[in-house]
């Protein structure tokens, strides 16, 4: 007997040798391929193996039965593996094969905001599968470190064959600069680093109602303020007010410095006197979304938010405002970009200065939402902080769940986990989700419980606990 507890101890100290040259190969092969050599069969049968013999060892080492830690640490280690194993490909395949159990180990899900998908693929793009359920990506975002630097100037403008082009402005307080893509030139007059907008007197965002072409009415844009009509016959009733407008999960919501939702906006209601009512929602802008605004034939609503007509310094805001000047032969255009609590890019329409585009279709640029040339004030972008993706799980033509996942906080169904992976932000917005199976995963986390707890009673419960002894031994 005591040689068969020496053959244990010895191999199994050398499979944990073995297990730790693995690992640090493993670390120089990449991901891909040190996954790839541990779902190898030869190394299948030494996961087997390191398993075999941790179960022998705790059969016939008396020592690790009688102490709590050690028994705890090698119990532990072993539930690691053997999570490991329930997990591996390998499991996933021999389960396929012999009890036909249609799951997928793991791999990589592509979905583009407002998308349905369920197709799982591999590093290279190979389909792997698809889940038994639907994945919704309803709103995508990366936060970004802020810059504790001046705020950055730009022009957005239409460009040839139905594009937008960018450029930055290199300015300095004082100084003239060109405007890109013109003739024109512009000059920072001021920089407050932190400030708030000042409004004429009685100035304010206000919704309009225009009926046949003509504004009948206009109210403050508050939340509980009501306008009665005569054509058509009803009440229009102002219910929220957002600073950046964005739908989630079918709710809609304020997002602060979300450069991808709506913008400014309202939610209206119009009650017709029979009781029929109507809601939507009106934006910001000189042009409405299809199906926005109109609540009613022949009424047609518009959300006016007012320009600042200056700034003034304000060391709570912690948001710029800058004062430019323009200048394009003989003609000069001075005006405030004030920057608002959504932390949002700020734009001054420059088309009635610089005159209409020669050519060139209407569509929704980076920053206006028709073919103007804007000049524009955006925040100085920082490293990537973290990225969210609100995701919405649809089983049985129902919605079944739904999370925001971000880093190491993902979503669990259907006996999966969807990690933020990474993203692709090339033209539509995508999240790219690392999928996999949750076989074997509570072995696991049981297993690193037991390993920790074993470590803290070696280290030091069990010193405690020994000189205790010694000093009750003592008479102390």
């Amino acid at each position: 007997m005591r040689i068969v507890r020496r053959v244990v101890i010895l191999a199994g100290l050398a499979a944990v040798g073995l297990l730790v040259v693995l690992s640090v190969v493993g670390a120089f092969l990449g991901a891909e391929r040190a996954r790839a050599m541990f779902n190898s069969p030869p190394l299948v049968a030494f996961w087997l193996l390191l398993a075999g013999l941790l179960v022998a060892g705790l059969v016939a080492y008396g020592p690790l039965r009688r102490s709590p830690a050690l028994a705890a640490v090698h119990l532990g280690t072993l539930l690691v593996v053997v999570g490991g194993i329930l997990g591996s490909d390998a499991v996933h395949t021999l389960a396929r094969r012999v009890f036909g159990v249609r799951k997928l180990s793991s791999g990589y899900m592509v979905i583009g905001e407002g998308e349905i998908g369920r197709e799982l693929f591999d590093a290279d793009g190979r389909l792997v599968g698809e889940l038994p359920f639907a994945l919704g990506l309803e709103a995508f975002r990366v936060e970004y470190y802020r810059l504790a630097r001046p705020w950055r100037l730009g022009v957005d403008a239409p460009g040839p064959d139905a594009t937008r082009r960018q450029a930055e402005i290199d300015w300095a307080v004082g100084r003239w600069s060109a405007l890109p893509f013109t003739s024109a030139r512009v000059k920072v007059l001021r920089y407050l680093p932190s400030a708030r907008a000042v409004y004429e007197a009685g100035a304010g965002p206000r919704l309009e109602v225009v009926v046949s072409g003509q504004t009948v009415a206009s109210v403050p844009a508050e939340a509980g303020r009501t306008v009665s009509l005569e054509g058509p016959v009803g009440t229009l009733r102002v219910l929220e007010v957002f600073a950046n407008l964005q739908v989630c999960g079918g709710r809609a919501v304020d997002a602060p410095g979300h450069e991808r939702a709506g913008g400014p906006a309202v939610k209206v209601e119009f009650r017709r006197p029979d009781g029929r009512r109507s809601v939507g929602f009106v934006f910001a802008g000189p042009a409405q979304p299809p199906g926005h605004g109109a609540l009613a034939e022949g009424l047609e609503l518009r959300y006016v938010v007012p320009r600042p007509s200056g700034a003034e310094a304000d060391p709570a805001s912690g948001l710029p405002a800058m004062q430019v000047l323009l200048e394009q032969g003989g003609l000069r255009l001075r005006s405030w970009l004030v920057a608002g609590p959504s932390s949002l890019p700020v734009s001054l329409r420059l088309d009635e200065f610089l005159g209409p585009p020669a050519s060139g279709p209407t569509f929704r640029g980076a920053v206006g939402i028709d073919g103007g040339t804007y000049l524009v004030l955006f925040p100085p972008r920082g490293p990537v902080r973290e990225c969210k993706s609100h995701l919405v799980v649809f089983d049985g033509g129902k919605v079944a769940a739904e999370k925001v996942v971000k880093d190491n906080d993902p979503l669990h169904y259907g006996g999966y986990h969807f990690y933020q992976c990474s993203w692709d932000d090339s033209g539509q917005r995508r999240t790219i989700l690392f999928v996999k199976s949750d076989w074997g995963l509570w072995s696991v986390y049981a297993g690193f419980v037991l390993l920790c707890a074993g470590v803290f009673g070696l280290c030091w419960w069990g010193p405690v606990w020994q000189r205790l002894g010694r000093r009750r031994a003592r008479g102390g």
